[in-house]
């Protein structure tokens, strides 16, 4: 939210106050949508070509759905391996990793998606001042952190004597949100910064 404040030409210019709240409410929407536009771009990018990448693990991937496949392809772009645990223990892998780059064009999707989150959550309340706006931004972080530690729940799978599903991405659901929206609610504002969109209100009572 803007507040007016007088220039030395008599007019008043609008910046954000420290005290107005953050839109935490809009943040988490945005960030969980942010998670699932995530996926879906991953859908795009990876096509047909998911079961077979997922195919080079220690357990046979018969019967496992596309959409899981995709699903730890996406998990694998934030730097979480998907775990095989059996009888003998555990092991993890990175299928994007493993691909020897061929894959490699989905590590960009997280920051991308979230750069464009943070953005729109800091552009929703109008905030115009870098630090208010990177608070603003790093406020997705609620609803994207909830969206992939539920997704690695759902994406689990029984494959022959294994069980799999992509470790649960602590660190990356906090940290990737956290920095990337802050940068996207920091562009928004420099964006909005330039002469030509400074909000003016007449002059000075």
């Amino acid at each position: 939210m803007g507040i007016g404040t007088s220039n030395g030409s008599g007019q008043r210019t609008e910046t954000s106050s420290d005290s107005s709240p953050l839109p935490w409410r809009a943040g988490a929407a945005v960030g969980a949508g942010a998670a699932l536009a995530g996926y879906l771009v991953t859908v795009l990018l990876t096509a047909t070509r998911a079961l077979s990448a997922v195919g080079v693990g220690p357990a046979p991937t018969e019967g496992l759905p596309g959409w899981k496949a995709v699903g730890w392809l996406f998990y694998n772009a934030h730097g979480v391996g998907v775990r095989f645990v059996d009888g003998g223990g555990a092991v993890g892998v990175d299928f994007v990793a493993a691909s020897g780059g061929g894959l490699a064009t989905l590590y960009a999707v997280p920051p991308v998606v979230l750069l464009l989150a943070g953005g729109l959550a800091a552009a929703r309340v109008g905030e115009t001042g870098p630090k208010r706006a990177a608070m603003a931004g790093a406020t997705v972080v609620t609803g994207y952190a909830a969206a992939l530690l539920a997704g690695s729940l759902l994406l689990g799978a029984s494959l022959g004597t294994y069980t799999a599903a992509p470790a649960l991405p602590l660190l990356s659901s906090v940290g990737y949100p956290l920095v990337f929206g802050a940068m996207g609610g920091i562009a928004a504002a420099a964006l909005s910064l330039t002469p030509a969109a400074k909000r003016t209100t007449g002059s000075s009572e």
